[in-house]
């Protein structure tokens, strides 16, 4: 017999996601492939532990929207259930907790600022 955890989170820490325009960064791009391993396990909710942003700009929570709907569009997983995105900063610029489907990436930027 296999054990299946009755709920399985996708972890991260300290994305600290800069403006997209300020030139090319891997952040992103590590972003969306743990997003893509989360994925492809089948995670009931993505948490992202610390800084999800270098400086709190919402260009830079505009690339988090972007990255997260690029691998969960819609906020969904590719069998239809919704994904839950939760942030916590433990230095106080950002503490939330969203249901990404319920936003659209600007409008989860402007509620993130």
């Amino acid at each position: 017999m296999t054990f299946s955890p009755p709920l399985l989170f996708g972890v991260l820490a300290d994305l600290h996601m800069t403006d997209p325009a300020l030139g090319p960064c891997d952040r992103s791009v590590l972003f969306r492939s743990a997003l893509e391993c989360f994925r492809d396990r089948g995670v009931d909710a993505v948490l992202v532990c610390g800084d999800l942003t270098d400086c709190g700009f919402v260009t830079e929570l505009e690339e988090v929207a972007r990255v997260w709907f690029s691998v969960f569009p819609d906020g969904r997983l590719p069998d239809g259930r919704e994904l839950d995105f939760v942030a916590e900063s433990p230095h106080g610029r950002l503490s939330l907790q969203v249901a990404a489907t319920a936003l659209d990436p600007s409008t989860l930027a402007r509620e993130l600022a």
